[in-house]
């Protein structure tokens, strides 16, 4: 028996949260987590939840 695994990766830089949060929300019962992958040196977020993960590209 095989589990299929379907890992989402969003890169981002300076979303609009509304709609950002949306795009998470549809997302979320499709896949079995989430990478967010921001590219921005000042994060405007940090998702909160179990399923998704943070990754910040942008430092100075």
């Amino acid at each position: 028996m095989t589990t299929e695994r379907v890992i989402a990766v969003i890169v981002s830089y300076k979303p609009d949260l509304a709609m950002f949060a949306q795009v998470l929300a549809t997302i979320r019962p499709q896949v079995t987590s989430t990478i967010v992958v921001d590219n921005d040196h000042r994060p405007c977020f940090i998702p909160v939840a179990e399923d998704i993960h943070f990754v910040s590209l942008g430092t100075r």
